[in-house]
């Protein structure tokens, strides 16, 4: 029988595992660092979100606080008010805190955060009560004014009954 020749290849074994837990535990802080400013960023973001929510939520209520503050000057007035009233910066007395003038721009008041404008839309007779009691419709638009700019509308149409013989 002829002499084969046997080739093989020798394929060197890494059987040298020194450094292995070096590069295992680098892998692992550097997972562990990007999670942990992955987590930074994410709560800074959420903070973000959360001071901006607060501060629209105090301009909505400054808002809120304008249109209630224009009812209750609606109130001060019972023959009925049919004219465009806007609120004015620093009233004397909260009587004087809407005029003509002031309707179509309207002021903070007196150290309030809002704005608002009384608009009358029209007159009416309300079922059932009678030809001598009318309605009056108005539309108040009230702005707020929050903290880092933050700003918020709010728009009523609030109605007024009282009596009104010949009116």
């Amino acid at each position: 029988m002829p002499h084969q020749k046997h080739f093989s290849m020798h394929v060197p074994r890494l059987n040298n595992q020194r450094g292995a837990a070096l590069i295992l535990a680098v892998l692992m802080l550097a997972t562990l660092t990007l999670l942990g400013i992955s987590a930074t960023t994410t709560g800074l973001i959420e903070i973000d979100i959360a001071r901006n929510e607060t501060f629209h939520d105090m301009a909505f209520y400054e808002a809120e606080s304008g249109w209630r503050h224009a009812v209750s000057w609606l109130d001060l007035h019972p023959s009925g008010v049919i004219e465009h009233y806007g609120s004015v910066a620093a009233p004397a007395t909260f009587a004087q805190a809407f005029s003509v003038a002031a309707a179509a721009h309207p002021k903070t008041v007196a150290g309030q955060n809002f704005a608002a404008a009384i608009r009358y839309i029209e007159g009416s007779y309300p079922p059932l009560w009678g030809s001598d009691y009318r309605r009056l419709h108005y539309r108040i638009t009230a702005a707020g004014a929050g903290p880092g700019g933050a700003e918020a509308r709010v728009e009523v149409h609030p109605g007024k009954i009282f009596r009104a013989e010949g009116y």
